[in-house]
């Protein structure tokens, strides 16, 4: 179970770099190339977060404090981000979104790093 999640996070963390090389960019980009990999981290995630879902409840019981520390709201501020950010406010606000989007990149880096690091071995 443990290295099914850890692969996991190396495919997410790969996505992840690979978005944040778009964002180094001034202004947005205009292939399909963007968008297509913004659905590749909402699948990935997707799935992800499905098979912790069958680990984790159980956590939230036995081991509260760890679990406290959890971000919870993840995947609602992922959500709310796709759904905010469409391609045209994207291509409109791109500096806005540029910012939204590293800020959402970053809670998710830091939340495998809290996953692999507190929960991981508390159910490996």
């Amino acid at each position: 179970m443990i290295a099914r999640l850890m692969d996991d996070h190396e495919r997410l963390r790969a996505i992840v770099g690979r978005l944040e090389a778009f964002l180094e960019a001034s202004s947005p980009p205009v292939d399909m190339a963007f968008p297509r990999l913004r659905w590749e981290l909402i699948r990935e995630l997707s799935v992800h977060s499905a098979v912790e879902r069958m680990k984790l409840p159980g956590l939230s019981k036995t081991h509260a404090a760890v679990y406290h520390g959890l971000d919870t709201e993840l995947d609602a501020a992922v959500s709310a981000h796709m759904i905010e950010w469409s391609v045209s406010s994207i291509q409109d606000g791109w500096h806005a979104y540029r910012a939204s989007a590293r800020a959402l990149l970053a809670r998710l880096l830091r939340r495998m790093r809290y996953e692999e690091q507190a929960l991981f071995p508390l159910i490996a």
